[in-house]
Protein backbone atom coordinates (compact mmCIF):
# COMPACT_ATOMS: atom_id res chain seq x y z
CA UNK A 1 0.00 0.00 0.00
CA UNK A 2 1.51 3.23 -0.89
CA UNK A 3 3.06 5.59 2.16
CA UNK A 4 0.22 8.87 2.81
CA UNK A 5 1.53 12.19 1.09
CA UNK A 6 3.78 13.98 3.19
CA UNK A 7 1.73 17.96 4.01
CA UNK A 8 3.16 20.29 6.18
CA UNK A 9 1.27 23.48 7.26
CA UNK A 10 1.92 26.58 5.87
CA UNK A 11 2.01 30.21 6.52
CA UNK A 12 -0.69 30.53 3.57
CA UNK A 13 -3.09 27.87 4.80
CA UNK A 14 -2.98 29.92 8.08
CA UNK A 15 -3.56 33.24 6.56
CA UNK A 16 -6.52 31.44 4.39
CA UNK A 17 -8.20 29.94 7.39
CA UNK A 18 -7.76 32.93 10.35
CA UNK A 19 -8.02 35.64 7.80
CA UNK A 20 -4.83 37.79 9.21
CA UNK A 21 -2.67 38.81 7.12
CA UNK A 22 1.76 38.64 7.64
CA UNK A 23 2.03 41.51 9.95
CA UNK A 24 -1.07 40.22 12.11
CA UNK A 25 0.03 36.78 12.94
CA UNK A 26 1.08 37.68 16.40
CA UNK A 27 -2.15 38.86 17.54
CA UNK A 28 -3.82 35.64 16.14
CA UNK A 29 -5.37 33.65 19.58
CA UNK A 30 -7.48 30.86 18.67
CA UNK A 31 -6.77 29.15 15.58
CA UNK A 32 -8.96 26.14 13.59
CA UNK A 33 -7.78 23.91 10.97
CA UNK A 34 -9.03 20.50 11.45
CA UNK A 35 -8.64 17.95 8.38
CA UNK A 36 -10.76 17.29 5.40
CA UNK A 37 -11.01 14.70 3.24
CA UNK A 38 -9.32 15.95 0.38
CA UNK A 39 -6.91 17.09 2.66
CA UNK A 40 -5.02 15.74 5.68
CA UNK A 41 -1.81 17.59 7.84
CA UNK A 42 1.06 15.49 8.57
CA UNK A 43 4.05 17.72 9.85
CA UNK A 44 3.51 21.49 10.94
CA UNK A 45 7.37 22.77 10.08
CA UNK A 46 7.90 26.46 11.03
CA UNK A 47 4.41 27.68 10.18
CA UNK A 48 3.74 28.40 13.98
CA UNK A 49 7.01 30.05 14.19
CA UNK A 50 5.40 33.93 14.78
CA UNK A 51 2.07 32.58 16.35
CA UNK A 52 3.48 33.84 19.76
CA UNK A 53 -0.23 34.68 21.56
CA UNK A 54 -1.45 31.69 20.26
CA UNK A 55 -4.13 29.95 23.31
CA UNK A 56 -6.24 27.64 21.69
CA UNK A 57 -5.27 25.75 18.50
CA UNK A 58 -7.24 22.60 17.03
CA UNK A 59 -5.94 20.46 14.48
CA UNK A 60 -8.38 17.79 14.90
CA UNK A 61 -9.02 15.35 12.31
CA UNK A 62 -5.78 15.43 10.03
CA UNK A 63 -3.33 13.00 9.75
CA UNK A 64 -0.66 14.44 12.24
CA UNK A 65 2.34 12.25 13.32
CA UNK A 66 4.85 14.38 14.15
CA UNK A 67 4.72 17.31 16.90
CA UNK A 68 7.63 19.10 16.18
CA UNK A 69 7.12 22.93 15.47
CA UNK A 70 4.70 23.25 18.60
CA UNK A 71 6.84 23.96 21.21
CA UNK A 72 6.75 27.62 19.58
CA UNK A 73 3.20 28.14 21.01
CA UNK A 74 4.39 29.15 24.52
CA UNK A 75 1.30 30.46 25.79
CA UNK A 76 -1.32 27.66 24.08
CA UNK A 77 -3.89 26.73 26.70
CA UNK A 78 -6.48 24.45 24.90
CA UNK A 79 -4.89 22.08 22.23
CA UNK A 80 -7.57 19.69 20.42
CA UNK A 81 -5.21 16.84 18.38
CA UNK A 82 -8.69 14.58 17.88
CA UNK A 83 -8.63 11.65 15.57
CA UNK A 84 -4.57 12.15 14.03
CA UNK A 85 -1.75 9.84 13.86
CA UNK A 86 0.36 10.38 16.57
CA UNK A 87 1.86 7.10 17.78
CA UNK A 88 4.75 7.73 20.33
CA UNK A 89 5.29 8.82 24.00
CA UNK A 90 8.34 11.37 21.98
CA UNK A 91 6.21 12.77 20.31
CA UNK A 92 3.71 13.99 23.48
CA UNK A 93 6.55 14.58 25.45
CA UNK A 94 7.34 18.37 23.28
CA UNK A 95 3.87 19.30 25.00
CA UNK A 96 5.98 19.51 28.08
CA UNK A 97 7.79 22.49 27.17
CA UNK A 98 3.86 24.64 26.86
CA UNK A 99 3.46 25.08 30.41
CA UNK A 100 0.26 27.11 30.07
CA UNK A 101 -1.84 24.04 28.74
CA UNK A 102 -4.97 23.37 30.67
CA UNK A 103 -7.21 21.53 27.67
CA UNK A 104 -5.79 18.61 25.82
CA UNK A 105 -7.40 15.90 23.29
CA UNK A 106 -5.36 13.42 22.11
CA UNK A 107 -8.55 10.57 21.63
CA UNK A 108 -8.54 8.48 18.46
CA UNK A 109 -4.73 8.40 18.39
CA UNK A 110 -2.33 5.95 18.39
CA UNK A 111 -0.56 6.36 21.30
CA UNK A 112 -3.74 6.79 23.24
CA UNK A 113 -4.45 3.06 22.88
CA UNK A 114 -1.28 1.61 22.69
CA UNK A 115 0.85 3.07 25.63
CA UNK A 116 -0.69 2.11 29.09
CA UNK A 117 0.63 5.03 30.91
CA UNK A 118 -0.32 7.28 28.43
CA UNK A 119 -2.75 9.49 30.58
CA UNK A 120 -0.51 9.86 33.78
CA UNK A 121 2.41 10.62 31.85
CA UNK A 122 0.55 13.81 29.84
CA UNK A 123 -0.62 14.46 33.78
CA UNK A 124 2.88 14.19 35.22
CA UNK A 125 4.36 16.19 32.39
CA UNK A 126 2.23 18.88 32.03
CA UNK A 127 1.25 20.33 35.71
CA UNK A 128 -1.34 23.00 34.75
CA UNK A 129 -3.48 20.08 32.78
CA UNK A 130 -6.91 20.61 33.97
CA UNK A 131 -8.87 18.21 31.33
CA UNK A 132 -7.33 15.34 29.05
CA UNK A 133 -9.63 13.39 26.59
CA UNK A 134 -12.54 15.35 27.24
CA UNK A 135 -12.30 14.40 31.29
CA UNK A 136 -11.18 16.02 34.00
CA UNK A 137 -7.93 15.53 35.72
CA UNK A 138 -8.34 14.36 39.19
CA UNK A 139 -5.85 14.78 42.16
CA UNK A 140 -5.80 11.18 42.82
CA UNK A 141 -4.28 11.33 39.27
CA UNK A 142 -1.72 13.63 40.04
CA UNK A 143 -0.52 11.84 43.34
CA UNK A 144 -0.39 8.98 41.18
CA UNK A 145 1.46 10.22 38.21
CA UNK A 146 4.21 11.70 40.89
CA UNK A 147 4.14 8.04 42.39
CA UNK A 148 4.49 6.53 39.29
CA UNK A 149 6.96 8.18 37.81
CA UNK A 150 9.25 9.26 40.59
CA UNK A 151 10.01 4.87 40.23
CA UNK A 152 10.91 5.24 36.81
CA UNK A 153 13.89 6.53 35.05
CA UNK A 154 12.24 9.82 33.40
CA UNK A 155 11.26 9.69 29.44
CA UNK A 156 14.30 12.31 28.66
CA UNK A 157 16.84 10.14 30.25
CA UNK A 158 15.86 7.21 28.46
CA UNK A 159 15.62 9.21 25.44
CA UNK A 160 19.48 10.39 25.66
CA UNK A 161 20.61 7.15 26.73
CA UNK A 162 19.33 5.11 23.47
CA UNK A 163 20.72 8.37 21.30
CA UNK A 164 24.19 8.34 22.98
CA UNK A 165 24.41 4.08 22.05
CA UNK A 166 23.30 5.07 18.33
CA UNK A 167 25.65 8.27 18.14
CA UNK A 168 28.20 5.84 19.84
CA UNK A 169 27.56 2.96 16.49
CA UNK A 170 27.70 5.72 14.17
CA UNK A 171 30.95 7.22 15.31
CA UNK A 172 32.40 3.57 15.54
CA UNK A 173 31.59 3.14 11.71
CA UNK A 174 32.63 6.33 10.43
CA UNK A 175 36.07 5.59 12.50
CA UNK A 176 36.38 1.98 10.30
CA UNK A 177 35.47 4.08 7.22
CA UNK A 178 38.11 6.92 7.91
CA UNK A 179 40.71 4.95 8.66
CA UNK A 180 39.94 2.29 5.37
CA UNK A 181 40.32 5.38 2.87
CA UNK A 182 42.72 6.97 4.08
CA UNK A 183 46.21 5.59 2.92
CA UNK A 184 48.53 7.43 5.34
CA UNK A 185 46.83 5.70 8.15
CA UNK A 186 47.21 2.06 9.51
CA UNK A 187 44.45 -0.20 11.23
CA UNK A 188 43.72 -3.63 11.59
CA UNK A 189 41.91 -4.19 7.77
CA UNK A 190 45.27 -2.26 6.07
CA UNK A 191 47.43 -5.82 6.40
CA UNK A 192 49.07 -7.66 3.98
CA UNK A 193 46.07 -7.68 1.26
CA UNK A 194 46.20 -3.77 0.99
CA UNK A 195 49.27 -3.61 0.91
CA UNK A 196 49.24 -6.64 -2.04
CA UNK A 197 46.94 -4.57 -3.66
CA UNK A 198 49.24 -1.56 -3.92
CA UNK A 199 51.99 -3.69 -5.48
CA UNK A 200 49.71 -5.05 -7.94
CA UNK A 201 48.96 -1.26 -9.09
CA UNK A 202 52.53 0.21 -8.53
CA UNK A 203 53.90 -2.67 -10.21
CA UNK A 204 53.01 -1.22 -13.38
CA UNK A 205 52.61 2.08 -12.92
CA UNK A 206 49.20 2.17 -13.91
CA UNK A 207 47.33 4.94 -15.06
CA UNK A 208 43.85 3.91 -13.79
CA UNK A 209 42.19 7.33 -14.77
CA UNK A 210 42.28 5.82 -18.14
CA UNK A 211 39.92 3.22 -19.72
CA UNK A 212 41.50 -0.83 -19.78
CA UNK A 213 43.56 -1.28 -22.66
CA UNK A 214 45.48 2.48 -22.33
CA UNK A 215 48.75 1.84 -20.91
CA UNK A 216 51.07 4.87 -20.08
CA UNK A 217 53.84 4.90 -22.47
CA UNK A 218 56.96 4.79 -20.11
CA UNK A 219 56.29 1.37 -19.80
CA UNK A 220 56.05 -0.25 -22.53
CA UNK A 221 57.12 -3.88 -20.83
CA UNK A 222 53.47 -4.06 -19.48
CA UNK A 223 51.18 -5.52 -21.63
CA UNK A 224 47.50 -5.05 -21.65
CA UNK A 225 46.50 -9.01 -20.54
CA UNK A 226 48.68 -8.50 -18.01
CA UNK A 227 46.82 -5.28 -17.00
CA UNK A 228 43.77 -7.34 -16.71
CA UNK A 229 44.88 -10.08 -15.25
CA UNK A 230 46.43 -7.87 -11.94
CA UNK A 231 42.97 -5.77 -12.22
CA UNK A 232 41.26 -9.20 -11.23
CA UNK A 233 43.30 -10.39 -8.77
CA UNK A 234 43.05 -6.13 -7.21
CA UNK A 235 39.55 -6.56 -7.33
CA UNK A 236 39.20 -9.82 -5.80
CA UNK A 237 41.19 -8.47 -2.67
CA UNK A 238 39.54 -5.78 -2.66
CA UNK A 239 36.29 -7.25 -2.35
CA UNK A 240 37.17 -9.67 0.49
CA UNK A 241 38.65 -6.63 2.40
CA UNK A 242 35.28 -5.09 2.46
CA UNK A 243 33.72 -8.58 3.44
CA UNK A 244 35.76 -8.63 6.23
CA UNK A 245 34.77 -5.03 7.16
CA UNK A 246 31.54 -5.68 6.99
CA UNK A 247 31.88 -8.85 9.35
CA UNK A 248 34.16 -6.65 12.14
CA UNK A 249 30.69 -4.02 11.89
CA UNK A 250 28.09 -6.35 12.15
CA UNK A 251 30.26 -8.23 15.09
CA UNK A 252 30.79 -4.96 16.79
CA UNK A 253 27.04 -3.89 16.33
CA UNK A 254 25.79 -7.31 17.98
CA UNK A 255 28.31 -6.89 20.74
CA UNK A 256 26.62 -3.44 21.53
CA UNK A 257 23.15 -4.61 21.34
CA UNK A 258 24.28 -7.26 23.71
CA UNK A 259 25.72 -4.91 26.22
CA UNK A 260 22.33 -2.98 25.75
CA UNK A 261 20.51 -6.10 26.71
CA UNK A 262 22.66 -6.85 29.22
CA UNK A 263 21.72 -3.48 30.91
CA UNK A 264 17.93 -3.55 30.24
CA UNK A 265 18.03 -6.13 32.45
CA UNK A 266 19.92 -4.90 35.09
CA UNK A 267 17.10 -2.12 34.91
CA UNK A 268 14.32 -4.53 35.13
CA UNK A 269 15.69 -6.42 37.98
CA UNK A 270 15.51 -3.22 39.92
CA UNK A 271 12.11 -2.58 38.76
CA UNK A 272 11.35 -6.67 40.33
CA UNK A 273 13.69 -5.30 43.50
CA UNK A 274 11.41 -1.85 43.64
CA UNK A 275 8.03 -3.43 43.48
CA UNK A 276 8.84 -5.98 46.30
CA UNK A 277 9.58 -3.28 48.56
CA UNK A 278 6.29 -1.51 47.47
CA UNK A 279 4.12 -4.63 48.24
CA UNK A 280 5.83 -4.82 51.70
CA UNK A 281 5.57 -0.94 52.13
CA UNK A 282 1.46 -1.93 51.22
CA UNK A 283 0.87 -4.65 53.79
CA UNK A 284 2.02 -2.13 56.47
CA UNK A 285 0.03 0.45 55.70
CA UNK A 286 -2.98 -2.05 55.26
CA UNK A 287 -2.09 -3.66 59.03
CA UNK A 288 -2.23 0.19 60.13
CA UNK A 289 -5.38 1.01 58.95
CA UNK A 290 -7.31 -1.95 60.14
CA UNK A 291 -5.20 -1.04 63.69
CA UNK A 292 -6.85 2.39 62.96
CA UNK A 293 -10.62 1.05 62.35
CA UNK A 294 -10.75 -1.09 65.22
CA UNK A 295 -9.35 1.81 67.57
CA UNK A 296 -12.25 4.21 66.14
CA UNK A 297 -15.00 1.58 66.49
CA UNK A 298 -13.93 1.44 70.27
CA UNK A 299 -13.59 5.12 70.95
CA UNK A 300 -17.00 5.67 69.33
CA UNK A 301 -18.72 2.85 71.65
CA UNK A 302 -16.90 4.80 74.22
CA UNK A 303 -18.57 8.40 73.29
CA UNK A 304 -21.62 6.47 73.31
CA UNK A 305 -21.69 5.36 76.65
CA UNK A 306 -20.46 8.71 77.97
CA UNK A 307 -23.16 10.78 76.40
CA UNK A 308 -25.50 8.23 77.84
CA UNK A 309 -24.86 8.57 81.38
CA UNK A 310 -24.40 12.66 80.94
CA UNK A 311 -27.96 12.80 79.90
CA UNK A 312 -28.90 10.37 82.66
CA UNK A 313 -27.46 12.73 85.15
CA UNK A 314 -28.30 15.63 83.30
CA UNK A 315 -31.87 14.22 84.08
CA UNK A 316 -31.62 13.60 87.70
CA UNK A 317 -29.78 16.69 88.31
CA UNK A 318 -32.87 18.44 86.72
CA UNK A 319 -35.24 16.30 89.45
CA UNK A 320 -33.37 16.85 92.35
CA UNK A 321 -33.57 20.64 91.36
CA UNK A 322 -36.78 20.61 90.94
CA UNK A 323 -37.27 18.77 94.18
CA UNK A 324 -35.63 21.39 96.19
CA UNK A 325 -37.61 23.90 94.76
CA UNK A 326 -40.68 21.91 95.92
CA UNK A 327 -39.38 21.17 99.55
CA UNK A 328 -37.11 22.99 101.82
CA UNK A 329 -33.92 23.44 101.32
CA UNK A 330 -31.49 21.13 103.19
CA UNK A 331 -28.03 20.91 103.66
CA UNK A 332 -27.97 17.07 102.41
CA UNK A 333 -29.34 18.13 98.93
CA UNK A 334 -27.41 21.24 98.55
CA UNK A 335 -24.16 18.71 98.68
CA UNK A 336 -25.95 16.23 96.79
CA UNK A 337 -26.57 18.95 93.78
CA UNK A 338 -22.57 19.87 94.43
CA UNK A 339 -22.04 16.57 94.02
CA UNK A 340 -23.66 16.25 90.93
CA UNK A 341 -23.00 19.46 89.56
CA UNK A 342 -19.41 18.15 90.19
CA UNK A 343 -19.60 15.11 88.28
CA UNK A 344 -21.69 16.53 85.95
CA UNK A 345 -18.88 19.33 84.91
CA UNK A 346 -16.60 16.43 85.07
CA UNK A 347 -18.45 14.34 82.09
CA UNK A 348 -18.71 17.21 80.25
CA UNK A 349 -14.78 17.74 80.15
CA UNK A 350 -14.61 14.11 79.31
CA UNK A 351 -17.55 14.37 76.93
CA UNK A 352 -15.10 17.45 75.25
CA UNK A 353 -12.40 15.28 75.33
CA UNK A 354 -13.75 12.87 73.40
CA UNK A 355 -15.04 15.16 70.58
CA UNK A 356 -11.59 15.98 70.29
CA UNK A 357 -10.45 11.87 70.29
CA UNK A 358 -13.79 11.76 67.67
CA UNK A 359 -12.34 14.46 65.31
CA UNK A 360 -8.72 12.99 65.31
CA UNK A 361 -10.29 10.34 64.38
CA UNK A 362 -12.34 11.57 62.05
CA UNK A 363 -8.94 13.14 59.86
CA UNK A 364 -7.34 9.60 60.50
CA UNK A 365 -10.53 8.10 58.44
CA UNK A 366 -10.26 10.56 56.15
CA UNK A 367 -5.88 9.78 55.56
CA UNK A 368 -6.88 5.83 55.23
CA UNK A 369 -9.32 6.78 52.39
CA UNK A 370 -6.53 8.29 50.90
CA UNK A 371 -4.02 5.35 51.64
CA UNK A 372 -6.79 3.34 50.35
CA UNK A 373 -6.92 5.29 47.13
CA UNK A 374 -3.24 5.07 47.03
CA UNK A 375 -3.07 1.55 47.72
CA UNK A 376 -5.53 0.93 44.59
CA UNK A 377 -2.78 3.17 42.66
CA UNK A 378 0.12 1.25 43.54
CA UNK A 379 -1.68 -2.16 43.06
CA UNK A 380 -2.77 -0.94 39.38
CA UNK A 381 1.16 0.27 38.93
CA UNK A 382 2.30 -2.83 39.98
CA UNK A 383 -0.15 -4.80 37.42
CA UNK A 384 1.64 -2.17 34.45
CA UNK A 385 4.95 -3.03 35.68
CA UNK A 386 4.32 -7.26 35.91
CA UNK A 387 2.90 -7.21 32.55
CA UNK A 388 5.80 -4.35 31.26
CA UNK A 389 8.12 -6.72 32.91
CA UNK A 390 6.85 -9.88 31.49
CA UNK A 391 6.91 -8.40 27.80
CA UNK A 392 10.11 -7.32 28.25
CA UNK A 393 11.50 -10.30 29.46
CA UNK A 394 9.55 -11.85 26.05
CA UNK A 395 11.15 -9.52 24.11
CA UNK A 396 14.52 -9.48 25.36
CA UNK A 397 14.36 -13.79 24.97
CA UNK A 398 13.23 -13.49 21.90
CA UNK A 399 16.08 -10.79 20.77
CA UNK A 400 18.93 -12.57 22.24
CA UNK A 401 17.60 -15.80 20.60
CA UNK A 402 17.82 -13.62 17.20
CA UNK A 403 21.52 -12.34 17.97
CA UNK A 404 23.03 -16.00 18.75
CA UNK A 405 21.25 -17.31 15.34
CA UNK A 406 22.74 -14.00 13.67
CA UNK A 407 26.26 -14.81 15.66
CA UNK A 408 26.21 -18.50 14.41
CA UNK A 409 24.84 -17.22 10.53
CA UNK A 410 27.81 -14.71 10.94
CA UNK A 411 30.82 -17.46 12.11
CA UNK A 412 29.43 -19.75 9.03
CA UNK A 413 30.04 -16.65 6.51
CA UNK A 414 33.26 -15.96 8.01
CA UNK A 415 34.49 -19.61 7.85
CA UNK A 416 33.32 -19.32 3.97
CA UNK A 417 35.30 -17.00 3.06
CA UNK A 418 38.66 -17.32 5.18
CA UNK A 419 41.32 -14.64 4.49
CA UNK A 420 45.03 -15.28 5.09
CA UNK A 421 48.52 -14.57 3.37
CA UNK A 422 48.49 -17.39 1.23
CA UNK A 423 45.61 -16.41 -0.60
CA UNK A 424 47.35 -13.32 -1.80
CA UNK A 425 50.86 -15.00 -2.56
CA UNK A 426 49.24 -17.90 -4.83
CA UNK A 427 46.62 -15.16 -6.75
Amino acid sequence: MAAAPKLVLSEEKIWEKSGFGHRDMGLLQSLSIPGTYQEKITHLGNSLKNLTYLKSLDLSRNSLVCLEGIEYLTLLENLNLYYNNISSLTEVFRLHQLTELKDVDLRLNPVAKNEPDYRLFLVYIIPRLRQLDNRLVRESERKASLSHFSMEETFESKQISSNSLKNKAERDRHSRTKYIDSPTKKCSVMDAEDEAVLTLIAKCQLDLSKPPGIISASKKDCAVPEFHNLQGQARHVLSSVQTSVSNQENSSIMSEKINHLILENKALQNLAEQEQQYNIRINGLMLELNNTLQEMDTLKQQLSKSLEENNSLKSRLLNMEQDTKQGDSSAVLTVQINELQNSNQELSSEVDNLKEHLEHYAKIQELTEMLQESHSSLISTNEHLLQELTQTHIRHKAEVEQLHWSYKELKKTMSQFPLSNSDVSSG
